[in-house]
């Protein structure tokens, strides 16, 4: 019941910002989640999303680039 009374006081702005990291953490690519946000500029994305999980999200990619893309296929 906690979780339902925590999405019953969601702002909007929190839901965008979870689902923004929610599919990036998943590897969906930063140009599609801005499209789906509606944002004109990746830039505003990365403001959006947070910088931290973005470097991070990078740092996977250039690792081993689409692998999380590859994870998120698979499962």
């Amino acid at each position: 019941m906690e979780g339902a009374s925590r999405l019953r006081d969601a702002s909007s702005h929190w839901l965008r910002h979870t689902f923004a990291m929610a599919t990036l953490l998943k590897g969906q690519e930063i140009r599609s989640v801005a499209a789906l946000l509606g944002h004109s500029s990746v830039n505003t994305t990365m403001v959006y999303t947070g910088q931290q999980t973005l470097d991070l999200v990078r740092a996977f990619e250039e690792a081993e680039p689409h692998s999380l893309a590859a994870a998120q296929l698979t499962q």
